[in-house]
């Protein structure tokens, strides 16, 4: 998946692909509350000091074209442009993603989930 343009504001970089008409924030080391509900994945970076050590966490929010969170994505898009974020932007493969319980497509994984392992 090509075609990314990238902000950078503040503390936060916004990527959006036109091609798939999705946009996304990220944050370091934002936390969330369970009642937030929105389109979310959490990523931990790691960095190589003889053994693979936590160096921080990023959290990938999708909005909208006006910057507002929605509920409903893509999965394979959402996490397709996480994947770019850190293979692109930040030079690197020493990350694990996974969605948390706040977001909204937390129930979805679990369905993908469970027909995979049928």
């Amino acid at each position: 998946m090509s075609g990314y343009t990238v902000q950078m504001e503040g503390g936060s970089t916004i990527i959006e692909s036109v091609e798939y008409m999705f946009k996304m924030i990220v944050q370091r080391n934002r936390q969330v509350s369970l009642e937030r509900n929105t389109a979310l994945i959490e990523a931990t970076l790691y960095k190589e000091e003889g053994a693979f050590v936590r160096d921080c966490n990023y959290l990938f929010e999708a909005i909208d074209s006006d910057n507002i969170p929605v509920c409903n994505v893509k999965l394979d898009v959402f996490k397709s442009a996480v994947d770019f974020f850190f293979t692109s932007i930040l030079g690197t493969d020493l990350y694990v993603q996974y969605i948390p319980k706040a977001s909204s497509l937390c129930g979805e994984q679990l369905k993908a989930f469970q027909f995979e392992t049928r």
